[in-house]
């Protein structure tokens, strides 16, 4: 069979497989170095491609081209882009960061939690005494992924930009405010092809925010089978709060290539930041600050867009709520912004 015969569907598996082959190779290499406590890990490649896609314009001639083969690589959904002269998207990272065409999404009003983004669920359940399991048989701890448990003694001054350690041995635990709840999670995977901006999943504030440095493997399904601690070992911005059955956090994880993630009502947040010390985090607080003026946080309703990424990532929702909670999804179902997550049960 010539080349030009294969579906194209297997050139991109293919891709995949060698894309995830060296995010390995380097995982096993970055575990050998011998000085840790004092490594300081620079993301060249990374930076390099977001310079590329953000600062570097292309010819206009080459223009619909490059983004109609990148469309039909990553089955991009044209036909909802908001502007869709495709000659007026610069580069490569505007065109990633398309907004929808008014409508493309509806939000269920009547739910209590819905989709964030886009994406494929992944995982969800019920955090087992502090630990997550993002596939059957692995697990990480929840204070990896969110770091020490202040969030009931939190800081009001919004000046906490000091790098904090995480410790593999951290004692802190996340517990939940009564005792009748339980902590619940819901992973979702968002591919390249995928709406990268994300939305608020349920009416709730956000009281702090947490900017954990880390690397940038790829997040895609068959990486995870093979690093399930992935979440926690790269780049994300946590973001802390609550709502009405109690503590609520919004994680965004960046991916390959994605260290830039944005959130609309935080200019201060930088990521994927050259010098910055993998292995610790700085915590912002919303309160008490001119930008948020009701002084307990940044309110926000179900459905409200909040940011976005640049590239393929995961989406992590960490939640208080009544032991009987249901999820309405199932794993591997393809969900979008807006739709049913889960709901009380009876």
């Amino acid at each position: 069979m010539g080349l030009f015969n294969v579906p194209h569907m297997h050139m991109r598996v293919g891709t995949g497989i060698t894309v995830v082959a060296l995010q390995v190779l380097r995982y096993e290499y970055k575990k050998r170095e011998i000085n840790q406590e004092n490594d300081q890990v620079v993301k060249p490649i990374s930076r390099l491609w977001g310079t590329i896609n953000n600062e570097y314009n292309l010819p206009v001639w080459m223009r619909k081209p490059c983004y109609k083969f990148y469309s039909w690589l990553f089955s991009c959904k044209l036909d909802e882009i908001e502007n869709p002269d495709l000659k007026t998207y610069p580069n490569l990272g505007a065109f990633f960061y398309r907004s929808l065409k008014s409508g493309s999404r509806q939000i269920d009003n009547n739910a209590i939690l819905v989709s964030p983004s886009d994406g494929r669920i992944i995982s969800f359940g019920l955090v087992n005494d502090g630990w997550i399991e993002p596939i059957k048989g692995d697990s990480y701890t929840l204070s990896a992924l969110l770091g020490r448990d202040n969030i009931n003694n939190t800081n009001d001054s919004n000046d906490l930009e000091v790098p904090i350690h995480i410790s593999p041995d951290n004692p802190y635990k996340w517990q939940v405010n009564k005792k009748e709840n339980g902590l619940f999670y819901c992973t979702i995977y968002l591919a390249p092809g995928d709406y990268h901006h994300f939305h608020s999943p349920t009416n709730w504030v956000v009281e702090s925010r947490r900017h954990f440095v880390g690397e940038l493997f790829s997040v895609s399904p068959l990486m995870l089978k093979l690093l399930p601690d992935l979440f926690v070992l790269n780049e994300r911005v946590a973001l802390l709060g609550r709502w009405k059955h109690g503590f609520f956090a919004m994680i965004p994880v960046g991916s390959t290539n994605v260290g830039s993630i944005r959130i609309n009502f935080d200019q201060a947040l930088r990521t994927n930041q050259k010098g910055a010390a993998v292995g610790t985090y700085t915590e912002m607080s919303y309160k008490n600050t001119s930008e948020h003026v009701d002084g307990h946080g940044q309110p926000l309703r179900i459905g409200e867009e909040m940011g976005g990424f640049r590239l393929g990532s995961t989406m992590i929702l960490i939640f208080e709520a009544p032991l009987n909670f249901k999820f309405c999804v199932t794993p591997e179902q393809i969900t979008q912004v807006g739709r049913k997550l889960g709901e009380d049960g009876d």
